[in-house]
């Protein structure tokens, strides 16, 4: 933009080449231009403003002198505003999600790629937009404004809770909130975070404890975990897409787009190895009817020769992480899934349900279809459109404040003086050759009468942002889209705030905030219960072996059966994760839950948080019951009550005429008509016209007409039934 001379008086920043926004918007009004755009130097250093809190002038128009107006960075940037960035050598619109520290940079969401960058004030701009009109607020248009922010969703914050409005007891949420909070209090977990969402508002929302024991990190709702398993229903979603672009089929053989399928086996109780009897199916991965089957986790040992099998590909996959140089190391899920295919099958394809590894798969075959990384599609395609800004398969160094551990509960006992005694008892029967020693005398050894157990959490991932095994850097190079493929690491991490977006796009037919990512039609085939068809018609086949248990494309679906647990109800669908993250949508009652409690293998606190929220319902919908009767039966007491009042009108009246003398009627005498008399006025010429002086008339008028001016004046209601007796004669 060129320089004005005229307008180097005026900003002395022109002559020492630096442009401060006033010049900048000054300049370009009197060259005719409009300006898109401001950099923030100015705004962030405070060069061209006379004052030392950096704040720089603006000047609202040029040319008249009114004075400058003082804007504040964090005024200028908000999170959330769309702003522009220069980033790896292009500048590029961007999304700011989180404000300016003292360090002068502001971490933004590039729109191409959604990925979160530090920037520098130096390298942004912010796009300038037209005055709004100002809008008079109202108390009304306020709590309109906030509910449609819980509506929306987009924040997670306690402020915007409407259970009222959802249709929850909050009496009783809140002893929901109590049971929970007494599990972190009592040791069983770290921290919880409760996240409802019922009738398209946030009905409840509850943070308590630590995220991270040793450095102290709040559990929020903007806080990174681990989902493992949680990363299937994500994988599904991206299937259906495929299955909405005709580009892939739940029918299609896996091995159309992995040979190394085509040639299974399956190995039977007895040892034998036989071919499989049909070829595995994208529905069968979606299902997990494939025969595949999972090894053992978290540095467990493996349980039977099920697990056993896949003891030597969870190395060669953990050496990938750690040691990407040796040669036994597998890499890349292309070399993991040729792995996998050699691995014995548990059943054959289509006749059983078996948790395993087929959704690992399934990411594989969404690869090949799409010709993109697994990543890079569900960025482009799924996670980018929602807005899951910290959903992916590694952390940022950047986030690691706000990164949650993993741990894993042990159960101690409360006096330890009891334990040396058994170890001790153990021991001394070892040495002597018994069998089983004496119990010991726990209570002695204690020195209380019964033994108590106490809950330890021990850390299971590294508590350092250098041998973290999810940051930037560290985090296994298998994209696994079943949740892990090595004994520790694996799957998306995300955000209470991510994934109820997620669960909100699914409860709403695949659209959000007007974006839409699925049809309709294809989340109701999300969501329907396919074993039966993934087994060739048999009806006796559940998830976990459990009655009314079905499975869906997105996780377990309860079906209606006699054998149903109580605490199920038909049509909800949902999932969990190993490290303590699960997820529920009723679309009866309308309404998602989402847990996380950082604890493996522990899915308790969905379970509570589920029964809390039904009740809740319950208890909304008696004490709604219970009013509405307190108000029929109030309208219904009035009514009787007016009612006895009409009714008691006619009875007092009656009362009175019976109780009061009768008093002789007075016979009216009608009012004697005195001849008229003529006028003396001169009559108008307009009487004259019509008709003669009517004076002879009256006084020389026929009895005829007498009569009639008689009864006129006696009844006026001619032919009516009160008419007077002279009337009537």
């Amino acid at each position: 933009l060129p320089i004005s001379r005229r307008c180097q008086p005026q900003h002395r920043s022109c002559k020492r080449g630096k442009r401060s926004v006033a010049c900048v918007i000054s300049c370009a009004r009197r060259f005719g231009m409009t300006p898109q755009a401001v950099m923030l130097p100015a705004a962030a250093l405070g060069k061209a403003s006379p004052s030392k809190d950096g704040r720089v002038p603006i000047k609202k128009d040029g040319r008249s002198p009114r004075p400058a107006v003082s804007i504040p960075v964090s005024q200028l940037l908000n999170v959330g505003q769309d702003i522009i960035v220069f980033c790896n050598g292009v500048w590029q619109e961007a999304v700011v999600v989180q404000k300016p520290k003292k360090g002068g940079h502001v971490y933004v969401v590039v729109k191409n790629g959604w990925r979160e960058h530090s920037v520098s004030l130096a390298n942004i701009a912010v796009p300038l937009r037209g005055a709004k009109k100002r809008r008079v607020a109202t108390p009304m248009q306020s709590a309109r404004e906030r509910i449609s922010d819980a509506e929306a969703g987009f924040c997670l914050k306690e402020r915007l809770c409407r259970p009222s409005k959802a249709g929850l007891d909050s009496k009783v949420m809140k002893e929901t909130d109590a049971a929970l909070h007494a599990k972190v209090d009592g040791g069983e977990a770290p921290g919880v975070i409760s996240v409802v969402f019922r009738r398209g508002a946030l009905a409840h929302l509850d943070c308590y404890g630590h995220a991270d024991l040793e450095r102290k990190v709040p559990f929020r709702p903007d806080t990174i975990v681990k989902l493992y398993s949680m990363t299937k229903c994500i994988v599904s979603v991206a299937a259906a897409m495929c299955l909405e672009d005709g580009i892939l089929n739940l029918d299609d053989p896996v091995s159309k787009y992995i040979p190394a399928f085509a040639s299974v086996q399956v190995k039977t109780e007895g040892g034998d190895l036989v071919p499989a009897e049909r070829p595995i199916t994208v529905l069968h991965l979606l299902t997990h009817t494939a025969g595949l089957g999972y090894g053992p986790m978290l540095g467990d040992d493996a349980d039977g020769e099920a697990e056993e099998r896949f003891v030597p590909l969870i190395e060669r996959s953990g050496l990938g992480r750690t040691s990407p140089g040796d040669s036994r190391a597998v890499t890349t899920l292309e070399q993991w899934c040729n792995e996998l295919a050699k691995v014995p099958l548990q059943s054959q394809p289509g006749t059983e349900w078996f948790y395993s590894y087929s959704h690992d798969v399934a990411g594989r075959v969404i690869e090949v279809v799409t010709g993109q990384r697994l990543d890079a599609f569900l960025q482009k395609r799924l996670l980018g459109p929602l807005g899951m800004v910290d959903t992916g398969f590694e952390i940022p160094r950047e986030k690691w404040h706000r990164t949650a551990g993993m741990y894993r509960r042990n159960e101690v006992p409360k006096h330890p003086k009891a334990a040396d005694a058994v170890e001790t008892a153990q021991a001394a029967a070892n040495e002597a050759g018994v069998e089983k020693p004496a119990a010991p005398d726990a209570a002695d050894a204690a020195g209380e009468e019964e033994e108590e157990t106490v809950y330890e959490l021990v850390r299971i991932d590294k508590s350092s942002i250098e041998d973290n095994e999810w940051l930037a850097g560290n985090s296994s190079p298998i994209l696994s889209g079943g949740g892990s493929v090595d004994a520790m690491t694996g799957g998306l991490v995300s955000t209470a705030a991510d994934y109820s977006r997620f669960c909100l796009m699914l409860l709403r037919k695949g659209e959000l905030d007007g974006v839409r990512v699925l049809k309709p039609e294809t989340v109701e085939l999300l969501c329907t219960n396919h074993l039966p068809r993934a087994t060739g018609g048999k009806e006796d086949v559940w998830a976990f072996q459990t009655a009314g248990v079905g499975f869906s494309l997105l996780g377990s679906v309860s079906v209606e059966h006699p054998d149903l647990d109580e605490a199920l109800r038909p049509g909800e669908y949902g999932w969990g994760g190993m490290a303590g993250t699960a997820w529920t949508n009723d679309p009866k009652e309308d309404f998602i839950l989402l847990s996380f409690s950082l604890v493996a293998f522990d899915l308790t606190t969905e379970e509570v948080l589920r029964a809390g929220v039904r009740s809740a319902i319950s208890a909304f919908d008696q004490r709604k019951e219970r009013l509405l009767k307190e108000r029929l039966a109030r309208v219904e007491r009035v009514r009787q009550q007016e009612l006895a009042r009409q009714q008691e009108k006619p009875r007092r009246r009656v009362t009175d005429q019976k109780s009061s003398p009768k008093s002789p009627k007075k016979a009216s005498s009608p009012r004697k008509l005195e001849p008229a008399t003529p006028s003396t006025k001169t009559p108008t010429k307009r009487r004259s016209k019509t008709s003669p002086t009517s004076a002879s008339s009256l006084s020389s008028g026929g009895s005829a007409k007498r009569a009639r001016l008689l009864d006129t004046e006696v009844s006026p209601k001619r032919g009516g039934r009160d008419q007077s007796p002279i009337s009537a004669a």
